[in-house]
């Protein structure tokens, strides 16, 4: 066997492989153990006894699993439209269960979708000599390749031609259509079906910008400022960074971190920042603070938080995951601080009285077990509505208090190709995330003091887990909670870029509006 005959036959046995991972991800049921990133996982790790892959086979077969994975509607959309074309009146609608049909989406895939990636694209002459030994006939092959896309006839209806034409599952189409318009859910959707870029944060306990500029440079990485953030760097070069292999990264000098997530964390500022002739200052916590981060999970948001107070503040990272904790615990080693940070998964009189020797007094709070990030949507997860709290300002503790709730998740759909699929289950459950967050909220408020600042979050795009969650909580609390706005932590230059004219206390950041991840954001002020 000669040299080309060689690599036809490693070429066909990475396409057969790649084929076989796409027909196990599109067999994934609703509520399996199984996901698109966990089977992908499996066969990148599997060694074959004809050909062990490169990492530049690893990296090709991934980003065609996952494109797949991502834009599977649109996909078939395409290949039934060349089915069509091809079998005339003998045509049969195919479905995700049809013979072949994992093979026809890559090359789909390939042909139509991958170029916008990789800024290349395949002859129809290459695809016949890459599908030879396939199953698909040639004719059809030619077929599909060619396809001019612009005479896809879409549904009519708004919410399934968002649905077919940017690969959403419907019930997400229509909710983003009904409130946000088509035009902006399109948008959106073609947005979150490419990779967002790798964003991280400066720690400005060991240096700024600039100086992590100067360090991921001499490492071999292009790095650039984001409009918005001024803790933020995105990394254009290389597209794949090994962050971990990173001496910037080992030494704490940076976390991985969407500017969308770093936003929500620079909403608990008390000091906005401010701009003068060297540019976009940090914001700032007060000295002596006392913040709490009452869903704090593994801790991006306290870690960027510790950044920016001084060792008068004190944060508390409060959680019912101890595993979660552990995480944080483990990167609070690795990335110093100037804060003074504590994490607990208790919230009791005994542990704030030990922790507050000016709030000895303080009643104890009932934190509700019950409320976990499963969304189970079961009626017993949910406490009862809580009463508004008498607390007098002496039994209160933090100044700050930020809740990054649970939630649906859709603001993230562009981190996870193959996510949007397997929350289709999560239709049946989103109706009681609501409840939860709104207790969660209400929960978290008996912390505040007078005068002091709760922020609400989300990475979702959803009114009912977000404005709604906060219009209830405003309500709820009956006049001792004001909105506050977000220029009061962001400052103008920020604002103006993410609002424009008209500056409130909530916004949602947008991934094609803004460049980040969807995030909520709603910051409120207590006044009595």
């Amino acid at each position: 066997m000669d040299e080309k005959e060689k690599n036809n036959e490693k070429e066909n046995l990475i396409l057969s492989r790649t084929i076989a991972v796409i027909y196990r991800v599109l067999a994934i049921s609703s509520g399996s153990p199984a996901t698109t990133q966990s089977l992908l996982k499996k066969e990148l790790k599997r060694k074959d006894k004809d050909y062990a892959l490169t990492n530049v086979d690893r990296k090709v077969l991934a980003r065609r699993v996952l494109g797949v994975s991502c834009m599977r509607l649109r996909l078939l959309a395409i290949v039934n439209h060349a089915t069509r074309l091809h079998a005339k009146e003998s045509f049969i609608e195919k479905n995700f269960d049809s013979p072949r049909i994992a093979e026809e989406l890559l090359l789909t895939y390939i042909c139509h979708e991958e170029s916008k990636l990789v800024g290349i694209g395949q002859t129809t002459g290459d695809m016949e000599q890459l599908f030879n030994k396939l199953i698909s006939p040639a004719e059809f092959v030619s077929q599909l390749a060619t396809l001019d896309i612009n005479t896809i006839e879409w549904p009519k209806q708004p919410h399934l031609r968002l649905a077919n034409e940017c690969s959403l599952p419907p019930w997400v189409a229509n909710l983003w259509v009904s409130e946000l318009g088509y035009k902006v859910s399109y948008d959106l959707a073609c947005a979150c079906n490419y990779p967002g870029p790798v964003t991280v944060r400066a720690n400005m306990t060991i240096g700024d910008v600039t100086t992590l500029t100067e360090k991921l440079n001499a490492e071999g990485m292009e790095v650039t400022k984001t409009s918005l953030c001024p803790w933020a760097l995105q990394i254009i070069k290389p597209d794949k960074p090994n962050i971990w292999g990173s001496p910037a990264w080992q030494q704490g000098r940076f976390e991985v971190q969407d500017e969308g997530s770093q936003l929500i964390a620079l909403a608990c500022a008390t000091i906005p920042p401010s701009k003068d002739s060297e540019g976009l200052q940090q914001g700032a916590l007060l000295p002596h603070s006392v913040l709490l981060d009452y869903c704090a999970g593994r801790g991006g948001k306290t870690l960027a938080l510790a950044a920016i107070g001084d060792d008068t503040v004190k944060i508390i990272a409060y959680d019912i995951s101890r595993k979660a904790l552990d995480d944080l615990l483990v990167r609070l080693k690795r990335c110093p601080c100037s804060s003074q940070v504590k994490v607990t998964t208790d919230l009791s009189h005994k542990f704030l009285a030990h922790e507050f020797s000016d709030v000895q007094e303080i009643e104890t709070v009932h934190v509700n077990k019950k409320l976990k990030p499963s969304m189970e949507g079961n009626e017993d997860t949910v406490s009862p509505l809580l009463p508004v709290p008498a607390l007098e300002p002496k039994k209160c503790i933090a100044d700050i208090v930020l809740v990054d709730a649970p939630c649906s998740r859709l603001g993230i759909l562009r981190r996870g190709p193959g996510t949007r699929w397997e929350l289709d289950d999560l239709m049946k459950r989103t109706p009681a995330l609501p409840d939860i967050q709104l207790k969660l909220l209400q929960e978290a408020s008996m912390f505040v003091r007078i005068g002091g600042i709760i922020v609400y979050a989300t990475c979702t795009i959803r009114k009912a887990e977000n404005e709604n969650v906060v219009d209830d909580f405003l309500s709820w609390s009956d006049g001792r909670f004001k909105p506050d706005s977000l220029e009061n932590a962001w400052g103008p230059s920020i604002c103006s870029k993410v609002f424009g004219a008209e500056i409130s206390h909530q916004v949602t950041l947008l991934p094609h509006k803004h460049g980040t991840d969807g995030f909520f954001v709603a910051r409120m002020k207590r006044i009595s």
